[in-house]
């Protein structure tokens, strides 16, 4: 007896299908559909030839199947590959899903049902129509968006399973149950005394991702003799011939997969710099930002407009130089519309000038932010940065040559005073003194730094009192804020910073480094006797004055500084009471242990 069995699937569908072949794919907002085609792949093949597993991997589109055409008693009368015409199957499915309106066909590995006994190679052999095949079928698709439901409209001639990604098996009634692909296709696994089994499985949403999905369809048609002798016991399979019109037992599948699913409009800003190290009053730091469009839809500005100004920073002011737009539009994923299309990357430069203001913190902190629209609705994200800051004075030798600098930076409760000299330039000695400025007045009294009656500073009596020999270019030393009693937020210091320096000798020194014990370095007893004879030069260095008798050196003027005098800023360059040009400078203590 022949049977037909017609399985139905309908589904929603993802806009865009990405196939070896690019499915049949209707699109409309916010819904999608995923059909059967002839760009439908057929990925594999359970050929129970022999009456054993033969399972094999495929990479082939499925073909139109042809379809039965009414006849008497409901039997075929003929088949065709005219979609026009109502065929048999079409007739069974009608009440249970409008395929032919959906954009469906019926597909299947073979046009004919006996066609698999004369294909040449691994696939088949000649027995394969008396043992049957199952044949898995493969779509995938995008969902631009987050899924929201789904159904699967399918039918088949004569047994079906489907499933989403890892998701949920459904099963026609006509099949055994699990590993049924594996069975004899006789009566038993795949059951025909009722061919006209529809499904119309709902897909939880769950089972759906934003992005790439793949349905799969295992289908199967029951193989039969055509004597009475049984099936499976004996008996003549049938004769394979070329007519489609004298077709014994044809197979198909149909599906259709309808999917809703909700645009996600999003951006993604990405704040980056290239500054590394400290930054001090008057740098100019650079900052870099990067919009993506990470969601479904093209994004404005409001109401529509077409404007490349969605990027704002919260440093904007007069030291801010941007955010500017400088490039992206129609690069990659977008075209150049003034739209930030989906997967599109808009591209923005900023220059910040580091203010006095800014010392007072640990790290320099801001945000940059990107709006734009989907209609009405704003979307916006924002991304942070932060540069750590720190007060570097110059050390300036015999008031006028600047030989390095002097960097206060105090994190994680501990204060760090650093020295550091530019070649050619040594020391071989410091004095440092660090203090609470009690009376908060800015100015380094009697009692806040070591001095004479007539007010200059003792540098010998200093806290750090240190000498160097060999000379050295570094010295670094970290005081505890609770140790010390310094309070964050609230206290301010008084720093003297004092240097001898020396240049570093060069061959006008060789007799001298030869007279006085052949050594690679220069014995501490000789640096003033080399500085006399014009072999060095030595000189005494304070932190926090300008250097303002060389040429090239720019001075206090509408706020701005560069050259080594950038970090000497009113009122760091403070003098002390008794005249000399020894300099102090003065330093709040900050809270760092929250990002600045």
């Amino acid at each position: 007896m022949k049977r037909l069995l017609l399985i139905m699937i309908a589904m929603v569908l993802a806009l865009g299908l990405s196939l070896p072949v690019a499915p049949a794919v209707r699109a409309s907002p916010d819904s999608m559909d995923v059909v059967s085609s002839n760009a439908t792949q057929i990925t594999k093949v359970y050929n129970k030839a022999g009456g054993t597993d033969n399972v094999v991997a495929l990479s082939i589109n499925a073909v139109e199947a042809y379809e039965p055409m009414q006849g008497p008693g409901g039997y075929p009368n003929g088949y065709t590959l005219d979609d026009t015409v109502v065929s048999l199957w079409d007739v069974n499915v009608q009440d249970d899903h409008d395929f032919s309106g959906a954009g469906a066909d019926w597909i299947w590995e073979t046009p004919h049902a006996e066609d698999p006994q004369s294909l040449v190679g691994a696939r088949y052999d000649a027995d394969a129509s008396r043992w049957g095949r199952v044949v898995l079928f493969e779509t995938t698709f995008d969902i631009p968006g987050n899924p929201t439901s789904a159904t699967l409209h399918i039918a088949a001639d004569n047994g079906w399973e489907a499933w989403v990604n890892s998701g949920t098996h459904y099963r026609s009634a006509t099949v055994s149950g699990t590993g049924w692909e594996n069975s004899r296709l006789y009566q038993a696994d795949l059951n025909t005394s009722g061919w006209q089994n529809t499904g119309q499985p709902v897909i939880p949403a769950a089972e759906l991702v934003n992005g790439t999905n793949t349905l799969y369809v295992l289908a199967g048609n029951e193989y039969f003799y055509n004597t009475p002798a049984g099936e499976g016991s004996g008996g003549t399979p049938p004769a394979y011939n070329a007519d489609p019109y004298t077709q014994k037992n044809p197979g198909a599948v149909i599906f259709h997969l309808e999917i809703e699913y909700e645009l996600v409009p999003e951006i993604t800003i990405n704040k980056t710099t290239d500054w590394t190290g400290y930054a001090t009053i008057g740098d100019l730091i650079t900052y870099y930002y990067d919009v993506e469009n990470t969601g479904d839809t093209d994004l404005t500005g409001p109401g529509g407009t077409l404007t490349y100004d969605i990027v704002t920073d919260s440093l904007a002011g007069d030291y801010l130089t941007g955010p500017a737009y400088v490039g992206g539009d129609g690069e990659g994923a977008g075209s150049a519309d003034g739209k930030l299309n989906p997967g599109e990357h808009w591209y923005y430069e900023a220059t910040y000038e580091v203010q006095e203001e800014d010392i007072h913190h640990c790290q320099l902190h801001n945000i940059g932010t990107a709006t734009a629209y989907y209609g009405e609705q704003e979307v916006t994200d924002d991304d942070e940065v932060y540069v750590d800051l720190a007060k570097i004075i110059i050390l300036c030798a015999g008031r006028d040559e600047p030989v390095g600098t002097v960097t206060v930076v105090n994190n994680s409760g501990n204060l760090t005073v650093t020295y550091q000299t530019n070649a050619p330039w040594l020391m071989t000695e410091i004095h440092l003194q660090v203090s609470l400025d009690k009376d908060g007045d800015g100015i380094a009294d009697g009692d806040e730094i070591p001095q004479t009656k007539k007010g200059n500073p003792i540098p010998g009596k200093f806290r750090e009192n240190i000498e160097f020999c060999p000379p050295v270019d570094f010295w670094q030393v970290t005081y505890n804020l609770n140790e010390e009693g310094w309070v964050p937020c609230e206290d301010d210091l008084v720093i003297a910073a004092h240097a001898v320096v020396i240049n570093n000798p060069g061959t006008a020194c060789t007799p001298f480094l030869t007279n006085f014990s052949g050594a690679n370095f220069l014995p501490c007893l000789t640096y003033k006797m080399m500085s006399r004879c014009g072999c060095i030069e030595e000189e005494t260095a304070w932190a926090g004055g300008y250097c303002d008798t060389k040429p090239n050196v720019k001075f206090f003027v509408d706020n701005k500084w560069d050259y080594f005098n950038k970090y000497n800023k009113n009122p760091w360059a403070n003098l002390y009471s008794g005249g000399n040009w020894a300099t102090y400078f003065t330093y709040h203590v900050m809270l760092c242990d929250d990002n600045g």
